[in-house]
């Protein structure tokens, strides 16, 4: 889950209701034998029904209960269940893309960062553009899918080293 917060520094126990709501949200599944990782995004305006709030985008469940309330509803949605989880927010998005030495991606088209602007092709974005790119909203054909579509792509994380 990515959390739209400014302050709780991707820290689960620093969750306040309605404070902030998840940005992204991502199934990964890891292969038993650990080569493989599968990552589906759900778009985070997906309109759900809580039982005790009515109908509301589904991002609203972490603001409503924090991450177990998110899960709960999150299994109810898709009848998958989910063993762990990850919260993080745009520090510790950032934090950790720096430290897995950046993100290697293809742009389809130049990006605007808060640093300039980065030219189309071949890239490794550190932890700053890569949360610029997977945050960018405006001028994508697609409006929040094709958002949705970015995140993921994102998996190329140094594609050179493998899941441990």
């Amino acid at each position: 889950m990515g959390s739209d917060s400014r302050i709780s520094a991707g820290d689960p126990g620093q969750w306040e209701a309605g404070a902030q709501r998840t940005d992204a949200i991502m199934l990964l599944h890891i292969s038993g034998d650990r080569p493989r990782v599968a990552a589906i995004s759900t778009p985070r305006d997906t309109w759900v029904d809580f039982p005790e709030h009515g109908e509301a985008k589904i991002n609203a469940a972490f603001s409503f209960g924090g991450p177990t309330f998110m899960i709960h509803t999150f299994e109810q949605l898709t009848d998958v269940r989910i063993d762990h989880f990850v919260v993080t927010d745009f520090e510790s998005f950032s934090t950790m893309s720096d430290a897995l030495g950046g993100v290697r991606i293809r742009l389809s088209s130049r990006l605007e960062t808060p640093d300039g602007m980065i030219p189309a092709g071949d890239q490794r974005l550190n932890g700053e553009q890569a949360l610029a790119y997977v945050r960018q909203r405006y001028g994508l054909s697609g409006g929040d899918f094709s958002r949705v579509q970015r995140q993921p792509e994102l998996d190329t994380i140094n594609h050179e080293r493998n899941v441990q």
